[in-house]
């Protein structure tokens, strides 16, 4: 939340659909309705509308799915129990390997969410 003003009339910036991540293993989500969002942030209430504790499994399907999707690429060693799968998605086109990454391939970025699905 900023509070910015132009000449005479302030106004208050919300982004009440942030999803928020602390590296521990919590993440929580801000309410949605901007009034509520609002209401809560100038009364002094965090503006939390739902929250969850992340497991080890739920950091590495999360890390491995989000990876994929850069210019980066996923860990080999994130994917080395999915050899199989790996070499198909190589033959299809849809991965390639650089360095020592996995990397979504222009045809592979149109299937993202596909590919990344199995490796979870």
């Amino acid at each position: 939340m900023t509070v910015c003003g132009r000449g005479r009339r302030p106004r208050l910036q919300l982004e009440p659909r942030k999803t928020l991540s602390k590296p521990p293993s919590q993440r929580w989500q801000n309410v949605c309705d901007y009034r509520s969002y609002a209401g809560r942030v100038l009364s002094g209430q965090a503006p939390r509308g739902f929250g969850e504790n992340l497991t080890n499994e739920m950091k590495r399907t999360e890390r491995i799915a989000l990876s994929l999707r850069t210019s980066e690429g996923a860990a080999s060693s994130e994917l080395k129990h999915f050899g199989q799968k790996t070499s198909e998605f190589r033959a299809f086109g849809l991965l390639r390997k650089s360095n020592d990454n996995f990397v979504l391939t222009r045809k592979g970025k149109e299937l993202a969410d596909s590919v990344a699905e199995v490796f979870l």
